[in-house]
């Protein structure tokens, strides 16, 4: 390729890219928003999170029950 070619090529390049640019700009924007929306993965560090303290709620809930079972019976057995 010679020196003009590259020059042709550039600049035919750069043209096309000036004349797309409003529709590379969108995508870019588009392409931005969807990597960036961190909206269902907040929503679903929120779920886990809730399964989370629900399950501690229902151990704790289970290991009082125990407690109260036992000392139920070793009050029997007094």
């Amino acid at each position: 390729m010679t020196e003009e070619e590259i020059k042709a090529a550039f600049v035919t390049a750069f043209n096309k890219l000036v004349t797309e640019r409003e529709e590379i700009v969108a995508n870019a924007t588009l392409v931005r928003q969807t990597l960036c929306d961190t909206a269902e993965l907040e929503r679903e560090k929120a779920k886990a999170r809730f399964d989370e303290v629900t399950e501690a709620i229902v151990e704790r809930s289970v290991h009082f029950a125990v407690m109260v079972k036992f000392l139920a019976l070793a009050s029997i057995w007094k």
